[in-house]
């Protein structure tokens, strides 16, 4: 108890006078902190005015620049916020200069900010003039530009492709600001260019064209320049220079700020003083105070500190408890708990050699299976060090085992690819004699005390795969060129036999009418007749095939009503109704009578209908067979539906595959070329639309498929496509 209240009285005595000298001084420093927060304040604000007129100018770039009413009254409620702004930040400027104190540094500062705030305006006001002369839509240098563009337009012999490409490429750059367009823009000019000139049109009409096209040259030129003068999509220009400027009236705040705050540090660093001086007194009566108490504390404290450092030296066995002779409390109570404590440490000791053990045997282990796998495994630290590998990376890469140890992973090995999602890697792999072999890396973390310690994986070699792989590749471009010459040699058959086909059903027209026929010889007529068109379409069909496969097949994309298509099916279906006037079959439509607008091409639609309504009348005997439309989504959806002979779910791919049928009784007893199907799913898929089939044996059959509606997306992408077509 003694030694607290020795402790206790020289620590109040201490206090007391510390709080004295301290609570003066403190009181002299708020004085001279309110001051400066003051000051702080309002240059705070100043620069919130500063932030807050940037943010204007930003909205008036961004929102008024593409506004029509800007460029007609050359007015603007962010202008007028702005030039608000203005005054307020001049008299704030003002009124911090004439209520505040400053030193010639500071005075320096606020006559710098003010001649920068004036000449980022003078680049403002610049920067504005620029926009108003490059203008926007019908205004400006832009509408002049779009007003010759439309004179373009108006020369109904010139190619509209070459204008619509010109519009391109001048709204590519208008829309993305990238240089590569101005070229292309130059480039798209130089071929209108040639082809007027290729033209055999007038000289007076080529002067005209070529004059209008000048012009629009000469005005895009003239938009490009002005974005570059102002820079808002380059970096530079007017809009740097304003940057920078804005940046220059920063910094001074920033530099106001640092001189008020040094003078407030400068009166801190007394209060800072006198704090030290106190802690040094204090430090003083501590150690005076430490050398009475030494002979009755140090003895056991020496000693714990002793043991204490053999425990960090897991010296346990050699450590025996501590003794304690002191009769102060404090210490003995410190005494019996590290005794307890050591007691612990030594029992820990024993079951974690234990465990070392056990880890070090499972480790050999692990080694011994690594080095007999017939694989590359190695072991990195974090920054891809080489730590371990085992025995057949040795003898794969040529390296021994302490030259891997001084190498890194990326040494050795060149990532490809990668495969996201998965930990597999396809590499390119270095020997040490250079030479290089394909490979993939399985790579995983190694977890150690619940931190990524380094990496551990596997390098399997590839080299036969890539030798197998390359040989598929050539027997799949071997077979490419195959299909390629069938699809030529089918379609150059089906044109030479439509001409003598033509010609029979022609001469039998013309028998028909000069001859007096019996009923008997009429119905020979009609079966020649009959027998010239099943051949005709098969050949139409040959034909249109051949088309698809060689990717030769256009088509004429349109905005169809599915009312305009009504009539031309009902044709169709009387024709097949009368063809196979044997069967006792009905017909139902549906939902055609709707003004839905969907995108395709009309004549090719019908063939669909008529392959789809052909098969069911083929394979129905009876019942009804219904046709109908619906929406669905953002798509117009076909159903043909029958309640013939059906078709096996195993077998709802294979009837889409060209010259396919489920089996050969079908062409023997329903005939049929087998690529009805096919052609139709190919012509939908041209269409971006998709086909289907829902059925089972003896349940009939459901046909269905869908067409994208007019919308303004499928309307562009659909006229992209068809130039694309009409350009190959």
């Amino acid at each position: 108890m003694k030694i607290k209240n020795q402790l206790f009285l020289w620590f109040s005595v201490f206090i007391l006078g510390a709080v004295c000298i301290t609570t003066l001084t403190i009181t002299n420093y708020f004085r001279v902190k309110n001051s400066s927060e003051v000051l702080t304040n309002e240059v705070n604000q100043l620069n919130a005015d500063l932030l807050k007129r940037n943010e204007l100018i930003s909205k008036l770039f961004t929102t008024e620049t593409v506004n029509d009413t800007f460029f007609i009254t050359k007015k603007s409620k962010f202008l007028d916020h702005k030039n608000l702004l203005d005054i307020t930040i001049q008299n704030r400027i003002d009124y911090i200069v004439s209520n505040t104190d400053f030193s010639d540094s500071l005075n320096n500062h606020f006559t710098t900010l003010k001649k920068a705030i004036n000449q980022q305006d003078s680049l403002f006001i610049l920067m504005v003039d620029n926009r108003l002369e490059r203008g926007y839509k019908n205004y400006g240098k832009v509408g002049l530009m779009r007003d010759y563009a439309h004179q373009l337009e108006e020369f109904n012999d010139i190619d509209p492709s070459l204008i619509l490409m010109l519009r391109r490429r001048e709204k590519d750059f208008i829309i993305r600001h990238e240089y590569q367009y101005v070229q292309k823009f130059n480039d798209a000019v130089q071929h209108f260019k040639a082809d007027v000139s290729g033209n055999k049109y007038s000289v007076k009409y080529q002067q005209l064209v070529l004059e209008t096209l000048f012009a629009y040259k000469e005005l895009f030129k003239q938009v490009v320049q002005l974005d570059n003068e102002v820079g808002f999509f380059n970096s530079s220009g007017l809009k740097s220079q304003f940057d920078n400027k804005g940046q220059k009236i920063s910094n001074e705040l920033g530099s106001i700020l640092n001189l008020v705050q040094t003078n407030l540090n400068e009166f801190l660093s007394l209060v800072k003083l006198i704090f030290y001086l106190l802690m040094a007194a204090l430090t003083l009566i501590s150690l005076w105070f430490s050398f009475i108490t030494a002979r009755r504390l140090t003895k056991p404290i020496v000693q714990l500190n002793r043991t204490i450092q053999k425990i960090s030296l897991n010296e346990f066995r050699n450590i025996s408890t501590i003794e304690c002779d002191c009769n102060i409390h404090e210490i003995k109570i410190l005494t019996l708990s590290f005794n307890q404590l050591l007691s612990q440490l030594q029992s820990h000791e024993s079951e974690r050699n234990i465990l070392i053990e056990k880890l070090k045997s499972s480790e050999d282990k692990y080694k011994n299976l690594a080095n007999k796998l017939p694989q590359s495994i190695y072991e990195t630290n974090k920054k891809g060090r080489i730590r371990y590998v085992n025995n057949f990376i040795i003898n794969a890469f040529g390296y021994t085992e302490k030259e891997f140890r001084k190498l890194n992973i990326n040494d050795i090995i060149l990532k490809n690819k990668v495969s996201k999602g998965t930990i597999q890697d396809e590499i390119l792999v270095k020997r040490k004699d250079g030479s290089w072999f394909p490979g993939l890396m399985y790579e995983d973390d190694i977890i150690e005390n619940g931190v990524i310690s380094g990496k551990r994986g596997v390098i399997i070699d590839i080299s036969e795969r890539y030798k197998y792989l390359k040989l598929l590749k050539k027997q799949r471009r071997i077979a490419q060129e195959t299909d390629a010459l069938k699809s030529a040699f089918m379609a150059n058959v089906s044109h030479e036999v439509r001409t003598p086909l033509n010609s029979i059903q022609g001469f039998s027209s013309i028998l028909q009418n000069e001859l007096e026929l019996n009923d008997k010889n009429e119905k020979y007529f009609q079966m020649i007749d009959k027998s010239v068109d099943q051949l005709l379409d098969l050949f139409n069909d040959i034909l249109s095939f051949s088309e698809l496969k060689s990717d030769q097949l256009l088509l004429s994309f349109q905005k169809i009503k599915l009312a305009d298509i009504y009539s031309d099916l009902v044709n169709v279906c009387n024709e097949l109704q009368e063809f196979y006037s044997s069967k006792n079959l009905s017909l139902e439509f549906n939902g055609f009578i709707n003004e839905t607008l969907f995108v395709g091409d009309k004549e090719r639609v019908m063939s669909i209908f008529r392959y789809l309504i052909d098969n069911a009348f083929k394979f129905s005997q009876n019942g009804t067979i219904r046709i109908s439309a619906r929406i669905s989504e953002k798509q117009v959806v076909f159903e043909v539906q029958d309640e013939g002979i059906g078709v096996d779910i195993q077998n709802h791919e294979l009837i889409f595959e060209p010259f396919r049928q489920v089996n050969e009784d079908f062409t023997r007893s329903y005939q049929g070329s087998g690529i009805g199907l096919s052609l139709a799913k190919g012509l939908i898929t041209i269409m971006n639309g998709d086909i289907r089939v829902n059925s089972e044996i003896g349940k009939g059959a459901t046909f269905s498929f869908s067409l994208p509606l007019v919308t303004d997306q499928l309307k562009k992408s659909n006229l992209e496509l068809l130039l694309a077509r009409m350009k190959n």
